[in-house]
């Protein structure tokens, strides 16, 4: 019975035309029928039977709001299902489809940063020696309590906590780690409060501001 389920959702993401229309949604934003048949490159008829097939399989879901119809992805479990198949792509085969390009710079991944921004966050914290990396994960040192306290972080309550403190998240875009973790929600909650970064009205792109960008430039010497 598994086997089965397997091979019906991979049956239905596996379409050239319904992957395309689960690639628009990947952003996270809400999308018409006749939105999503001209990213896919199709009839609105062909587009509304691939529509109908994946609210079947539970992947997408259609909300009414007067006369239009708005699709978008399930739930998270879709969203990361999505973001895993692409990191099984050959780095030679990878691009990033332009539906998506935007959330390639600067995303939510749960509640962590990531993208390229986020990437490069983790790399400048990593060459600032605020973090280090060993087997267990991110490991938290002296500069680096210093570096997230003065951010308003406590890295010691964040310690107490249940949750796994701080760890690589691979990130399917950059096809490298950024950091995740109770710091690392943080971090991102910090740094929208202090509005270096806004969130869209809908998806999980982040705007980088100019002030985020300069701060951030300043403060781990990286090139955003």
């Amino acid at each position: 019975m598994f086997k089965k389920d397997i091979a019906y959702i991979a049956d239905l993401i596996g379409d050239p035309a319904r992957s395309a229309i689960l690639i628009a949604l990947l952003e996270g934003r809400a999308l018409t029928a006749g939105e999503l048949a001209r990213q896919a490159n199709i009839s609105p008829q062909t587009a509304s039977s691939h529509l109908n097939k994946l609210i079947e399989g539970g992947l997408i879901c259609v909300q009414a709001q007067g006369r239009h119809r708005y699709y978008q992805l399930a739930n998270t479990e879709v969203v990361h299902a999505l973001e895993a198949l692409a990191l099984l792509i050959p780095k030679p085969l990878f691009t990033i489809p332009k539906p998506v390009a935007d959330i390639q710079y600067a995303r939510s991944c749960y509640d962590h940063l990531a993208g390229r921004v986020g990437v490069l966050i983790t790399q400048g914290l990593l060459n600032q020696k605020y973090l280090k990396l060993d087997e267990r994960g991110y490991r938290l040192t002296p500069l680096g309590e210093n570096f997230f306290s003065t951010l308003g972080i406590d890295t010691k309550g964040l310690k107490n906590k249940r949750r796994r403190f701080a760890y690589p998240c691979l990130d399917w875009s950059e096809r490298v780690h950024h950091l995740a973790g109770s710091l690392g929600a943080s971090l991102l909650n910090v740094l929208l409060k202090k509005r270096w970064f806004l969130r869209t009205k809908q998806g999980r792109t982040l705007h980088l501001t100019p002030q985020g960008k300069s701060q951030l430039v300043s403060l781990l010497k990286i090139d955003l």
